[in-house]
């Protein structure tokens, strides 16, 4: 496992020494610069996790350094450490650098240490943080484009659907379609016209008070039975009944009748 580097600068060299000679048996990779121009040139090539700089160096002041990190390596965590702790210089490190510490000098060495460690884990978190982003990113672009396919799917299904609609409603024979409680839920408009005798008929209508006995048993074997013989069974020449579904799962039953049939079929 690649151990996290932590880019130390300041201008003044036994600060340097002596932030290595701490952190010697810690499980870090400590690189050192002297300016903010050294460590800009440093982070061409290496990134570190965490990069603590000095506030008062020559030529570029700690939070310009950080201002340039962030912007540069925006997931490093960036950490002032400074010899002047007044108000001014922590409020300038917050908003220009955006840091996540401040620390004064001289230090204690074991809260230096349990800061570093906890900047390690800071920048963990970050990297966490953004590969969950990225894979809610990606998931919701896989989301968006099985939406796209069930529209289409659905649509075409809907198509499907309208036209066998359209298909059973324009057939010149009388259809109906009775759910699996005995009731008429579905005339074509064969059925319906004025020449049919199930004019009277509307879907709700219970088919044991409007048809003749012997459709009513055909009907009822037709949703009850469980011999597979009476699925499709026909009630005289021709009128059939076929069950809707199969199994436990009846849905109804169709009635279709041969147009040569309605002419023998008294008025229900």
């Amino acid at each position: 496992m690649t151990r996290p580097t932590i880019l130390c600068v300041d201008d003044e060299a036994n600060v340097l020494k002596a932030l290595k000679r701490l952190l010697r048996k810690e499980p870090y990779e400590i690189i050192t610069a002297g300016s903010g121009d050294e460590a800009l040139e440093i982070i061409k090539h290496v990134t570190p996790e965490v990069v603590i700089s000095d506030q008062r160096m020559p030529g570029m002041q700690g939070t310009e350094l950080l201002q340039q990190v962030k912007q540069l390596l925006p997931e490093t965590v960036r950490v002032v450490l400074s010899g002047y702790a007044d108000a001014s210089s922590i409020l300038e490190a917050i908003n220009l650098g955006h840091i996540f510490r401040f620390l004064t000098k001289p230090w204690q060495d074991d809260q230096l240490k349990e800061a570093i460690h906890q900047c390690v884990q800071q920048h963990e978190i970050g990297i966490q943080n953004r590969r969950l982003l990225e894979q809610v990113a990606l998931q919701n672009q896989q989301l968006k484009r099985w939406n796209e396919s069930l529209e289409v799917a659905v649509q075409a299904r809907t198509y499907s659907l309208q036209l066998a609609q359209d298909v059973l409603a324009k057939l010149p024979w009388p259809i109906l379609g009775i759910d699996a409680d005995g009731q008429i839920a579905l005339m074509n408009e064969a059925a319906c016209a004025v020449e049919s005798p199930f004019q009277h008929l509307t879907p709700g209508t219970e088919v044991a008070h409007s048809l003749p006995g012997d459709w009513n048993e055909a009907i009822t074997r037709c949703l009850t039975s469980p011999n597979s013989d009476d699925a499709c069974q026909s009630i005289e020449a021709g009128i059939t009944v076929k069950r809707l579904g199969e199994g436990k799962h009846v849905r109804g039953c169709l009635v279709a009748f041969d147009p040569a049939a309605i002419a023998s079929i008294c008025d229900v």
